[in-house]
């Protein structure tokens, strides 16, 4: 693992070329939850051009009091026709950073991805943003295998980089598909804009 600051890894994530401007983002233990880490990301990405935050893993008590709308419509009332694009993304800011809540938890992510609806939103926030964020929440619980097949690169939040589920995470992300992998500190993330983020190399 190669170590970086946040900011080397939002240039990482700058730098990529525009069919590779989507990221999803993990965490490698349940009850670790992404939101907040995924925020403090996106907010730094901010201030280099627009980004979005689509949020596929499940609810967040802390992002939600943050956000202040966890009730709105979201992803999966889009793809059941119940609402317009336009009408499920909320900004949180500043800095200003779009954000799309999942909606209904018992939609299974796959079927998200799968949804045509989906795909076409997808390729149009890729047009519009210069960043988009998928937050997948808990890698062990999660469909790694249908996010690798949309997204080729990936961010694993972490505990610490030498535990267990750490190395599990990371093995089961790369068995997925993911060509390259970014291992991030999650306490540090959330809250300090110098922690570190582990850079790993598949």
């Amino acid at each position: 693992i190669e170590l970086a600051g946040v900011s080397d890894i939002a240039l990482w994530i700058c730098e990529a070329a525009a069919d590779r401007s989507v990221v999803a983002v993990f965490s490698a233990a349940d009850g670790m939850p992404t939101r907040t880490s995924v925020l403090h990301l996106a907010r730094l990405l901010a201030a280099s051009g627009r980004v979005i935050v689509i949020r596929l893993a499940g609810s967040d008590s802390i992002a939600e009091a943050v956000l202040g709308w966890p009730d709105q419509p979201g992803l999966t009332d889009a793809i059941d026709g119940n609402a317009s694009f336009g009408r499920i993304i909320r900004r949180d800011g500043p800095p200003l950073v779009d954000v799309v809540n999942r909606g209904r938890p018992d939609l299974p992510t796959r079927d998200i991805l799968d949804a045509p609806r989906f795909k076409v939103m997808l390729a149009a926030l890729t047009r519009a943003y210069d960043h988009v964020l998928l937050d997948a929440g808990d890698a062990a619980a999660a469909d790694t295998s249908s996010f690798a097949g949309i997204v080729p690169r990936c961010v694993l939040i972490v505990r610490d980089a030498d535990q267990p589920e750490t190395l599990a995470a990371f093995e089961q992300l790369t068995g997925a598909g993911f060509e390259d992998i970014a291992v991030m500190s999650g306490t540090m993330a959330a809250t300090d804009p110098s922690g570190q983020i582990g850079r790993a190399h598949v």
